[in-house]
């Protein structure tokens, strides 16, 4: 589980388009090359996208329901329950900012393209009013849990 810098995943972004166009002008708007082949666009891989879905996936993973806990499991786990659980902590509205600092990087990567998701689908997602790990409510800026 590595972390993708915003310099790197900017660099390999450029590099992949450098190489579509031939290290010359885009001939159309990146957004446009990113979209389906059926929709008017080229269907060229967006690598932030990508690393964001990565980031993603460990969701299904981590909330693996399970009844016996994976070995792998009790680190990740053992960060989240200070918070808890991860399937409690989706659904708070929570700042990663304002949560423990000792939450590896990767997880909180993770936990910051989930809330990103979740606005963007906000009609979708009916959450809860929760006041624990909120970020609008804190103690010296810190959630509370």
């Amino acid at each position: 589980m590595l972390c993708v810098p915003d310099l790197v995943i900017k660099t390999v972004q450029e590099n992949i388009l450098k190489f579509l166009w031939k290290n010359k002008m885009d001939k159309v708007q990146r957004s446009v090359s990113f979209q389906l082949l059926s929709h008017g666009g080229l269907n060229f891989p967006d690598f932030r996208t990508l690393v964001k879905s990565l980031h993603l996936s460990w969701l299904g993973r981590l909330l693996h329901s399970s009844n016996e806990i994976e070995t792998w499991q009790a680190i990740p786990n053992e960060y989240f329950n200070q918070h808890g659980g991860l399937a409690f902590l989706l659904e708070c509205n929570y700042d990663t900012k304002k949560l423990d600092k000792r939450i590896p990087l990767f997880y909180c990567e993770m936990l910051n393209y989930f809330m990103e998701l979740r606005c963007i689908y906000q009609d979708l997602y009916k959450s809860k009013f929760i006041i624990w790990n909120n970020k609008e409510i804190t103690i010296e800026n810190k959630s509370i849990y």
